[in-house]
């Protein structure tokens, strides 16, 4: 007869109870016989790793017997995480009972951090999830608006750019140049004297400017307009002048007579001058030929102007022709002759 020993999931036939191996096995029956199978658990392999060497996996790898009870556990490195094992199975540690050939690896992934990049008022330009060990991308160089004292220039990030271990915010910083401004400053005519260039802040200063003098008038400096204040941009400034009225000294003089209307006068002012001649003189002109008695002039310069006077002629010479007439006129004796009044010396009355 034939014999079979049909071992349960997880063992296997070892031998029969009189040390017989072959299963199924034939046997003459001869005798009551009595036979017992032997069967041993199966011997699994067993084995645990890990991806990337993100990590380490704590268990020991071999060869088990059925039903054998192992606890594995993954541990990951700084600024890494366990993710599951190959099968999906995310417990960790974890017991597993051997039935089968077996192999797990843990996988790990590396952290995510938040790395924030700021402008220097701190209003957030960009905010992104990085992997621990990642180098953060820094966005294109920021820009901060000029003002009217400084021009900004990109200078880099605060603190200096590593590689994420952890949530990190980075702070852009400028390098700031102060503004110079261009100041025009014009003559009183609009005429450019001169251009400078001033730094934002400061107060600008010129020489100041020189206005011919006329003569009418001789011209200080004033000042400028608008008034000169600090630098905040470009910015025009014109001369302005005083002008004082020249003033001229009108000299007279004569011989035998006398001059009135000398004096210091403003430019433009409109005298008179007036030649008085002595006792037996009459006027005959002023040194520049004008024979008018009195004389208007206008001031325009220093003048000097002299009365020329000629000895009076007899009364019986002038006019002898003409009927004589004596008269007085407060106590003083005058002779007319024709239309012309006569002192007694024969000095012409005017």
């Amino acid at each position: 007869m034939e014999v079979i020993a049909i071992p349960d999931y997880g063992y296997h036939f070892v031998q029969w109870s009189d040390g017989n191996t072959e299963n199924p096995r034939s046997i003459e029956l001869t005798k009551d016989t009595v036979f017992s199978a032997k069967f041993a658990p199966n011997i699994y392999s067993f084995s645990a790793t890990c991806n990337d060497n993100y990590g380490s996996v704590q268990a020991i790898n071999g060869n088990y017997e059925y039903l054998t009870e192992l606890t594995i556990s993954a541990t990951p490195k700084y600024g890494y995480h366990f993710v599951q094992w190959s099968d999906g199975n995310t417990d960790n540690p974890r017991t597993i009972i051997l039935s089968q050939d077996t192999s797990f690896t843990a996988e790990f992934a590396p952290n995510i951090y938040v790395i924030t990049f700021m402008n220097d008022d701190s209003t957030v330009i960009s905010a992104q999830q990085y992997g621990y060990g990642q180098m953060p991308i820094a966005p294109e160089f920021p820009t901060k608006a000029a003002t009217a004292e400084y021009t900004y220039t990109f200078a880099g990030w605060i603190p200096e750019i590593v590689a994420v271990i952890g949530d990190a915010t980075y702070k852009a910083t400028f390098n700031a140049t102060k503004n110079s401004y261009s100041i025009t400053w014009l003559n009183e005519d609009g005429s450019l004297i001169d251009q400078t260039t001033v730094e934002y802040g400061v107060v600008p200063t010129h020489a100041d400017p020189i206005k011919e003098n006329t003569a009418e008038y001789t011209y200080t400096f004033a000042g400028w307009t608008p008034n000169v204040v600090a630098v905040t941009c470009d910015v025009t400034y014109r001369a302005t002048f005083n002008g004082e009225v020249n003033m001229y000294s009108i000299k007279t003089s004569a011989i035998n007579g006398e001059v009135e209307g000398a004096g210091i006068y403003a430019y433009g002012t409109e005298i008179e001058i007036k030649a008085i001649p002595a006792e037996g003189y009459t006027f005959d002109q002023w040194s520049d030929s004008v024979k008018d008695n009195p004389r208007t002039i206008i001031v325009t310069s220093d003048a000097e102007y002299t009365a020329l006077f000629i000895q009076s002629q007899g009364i019986d010479d002038v006019y002898a022709t003409d009927p004589v007439k004596k008269v007085i006129n407060n106590d003083k004796i005058y002779i007319l002759r024709g239309n012309k009044t006569y002192t007694l010396t024969g000095q012409e009355i005017k």
